[in-house]
């Protein structure tokens, strides 16, 4: 059984899978919250569009996680469990739900480097100045080179973005941890990860 991490939508109260630990997921699943406890549900196949509509009252979000759950085996013959946990949408972006981020990978403030979970390889040393783009890799990290050049690249960018000058030096770091992990995560949606409020250690 495949368990499920939804997301919120930027500042609205939709839920959906469209965050990178579900990007091979077959199918789509999104959740719009209405008045009066009723939940406008969609769900539909990727690569045929099958699709199942639902507007209706329940009385919690979790009835409406286990309607879902009950289409999707009927429907699709995939059997899953929606987690009660909601991934945040993006760094240092809030929404009302208590949000969590799912982290393959975490900013050690100690060592100053990005380690990834769960056995702390490191993939990033902000100490090596003479590597490029601070970039470690080793046999458990290798198969992420890529990934860790391209982010690399985005994080010396973002440094001059006009709402990250007055950022702090670990605000930084940490949201070149999440740009790292969501890469990770969405080349391998079955990478380790921890449930956690924050990237750094």
């Amino acid at each position: 059984m495949k368990k499920i991490y939804l997301q919120t939508q930027g500042s609205t109260n939709e839920l959906n899978t469209n965050n990178s630990i579900n990007s091979h997921l077959p199918f789509f699943i999104k959740i719009r919250p209405a008045k009066d406890c009723r939940y406008i549900i969609d769900i539909y196949k990727r690569e045929d569009e099958q699709r199942i509509n639902i507007d209706r009252t329940y009385s919690t979000l979790q009835s409406v996680f286990r309607r879902i759950e009950r289409e999707v085996k009927n429907n699709f013959n995939e059997d899953i469990e929606i987690s009660n946990t909601v991934e945040r949408y993006c760094h240092d972006f809030y929404n009302d739900l208590h949000e969590s981020y799912l982290a393959c990978c975490f900013y050690d403030k100690e060592t100053e480097t990005i380690q990834l979970y769960p056995n702390n390889e490191i993939l990033i040393s902000f100490r090596d100045k003479g590597t490029e783009n601070y970039i470690r890799t080793c046999e458990a990290t290798v198969r992420y080179l890529a990934i860790l050049q391209k982010k690399a690249e985005r994080h010396e960018e973002e440094k001059d973005w006009d709402c990250h000058k007055l950022k702090s030096k670990e605000f930084l770091r940490e949201r070149f941890t999440w740009l790292i992990g969501e890469a990770i995560k969405k080349q391998d949606n079955n990478v380790p990860f921890k449930i956690t409020k924050s990237l750094i250690k």
